[in-house]
């Protein structure tokens, strides 16, 4: 028998960096507590985030949006019609 018996390598872990600069940290806390400005600094700070995501947190907001300016142009148009 050969006493030389090879040993597997040894896994040493490795510490993960987690990205926490400060552009990532003022975006996510706009987006939780001011979404509009959240959404704004996002767009303009976030280039390395995907696109798709981009666009599903823009979403809501678009839409919120599309239905006050909706609501405000039905509104005016029944109020010239003496509606109810």
């Amino acid at each position: 028998m050969n006493p030389e018996i090879p040993q597997a390598p040894q896994l040493i872990a490795q510490p993960v960096e987690h990205k926490t600069d400060g552009k990532f940290i003022v975006t996510l806390l706009f987006l939780l507590f001011m979404y509009p400005v959240g959404i704004i600094t996002m767009w303009l700070w976030m280039k390395d985030w995907p696109k798709w995501l981009k666009v599903v947190i823009t979403l809501p907001f678009a839409l919120a949006l599309l239905m006050i300016v909706w609501v405000i142009i039905i509104s005016s148009t029944n109020l010239g019609q003496g509606g109810v």
